[in-house]
């Protein structure tokens, strides 16, 4: 959603300036547009993959803990 809006921001800028200035201020300025498009699309895709692990991770920890709690209780019964 902040992608499209931030896609959408740029979009407007370019059309603005395109009305106001030369080729080679619109070629700078779509180059500015596309490595910030590029910056966010790369920092999106890190802290989907940041949570994607952490949440692995927890998972894991959290079925080792119930793991290890349910054999201790199952051990204890046995006892």
């Amino acid at each position: 959603m902040m992608f499209d809006a931030v896609v959408v921001c740029f979009v407007c800028i370019v059309l603005f300036y395109n009305k106001k200035t030369s080729c080679a201020v619109k070629a700078e300025l779509l180059v500015v547009v596309l490595v910030v498009v590029v910056v966010v699309v790369v920092v999106v895709v890190v802290v989907v993959v940041v949570v994607v692990v952490v949440v692995v991770e927890l998972v894991k920890s959290g079925l080792v803990l119930f793991a290890s709690v349910c054999l201790s209780v199952s051990s204890t019964h046995n006892a």
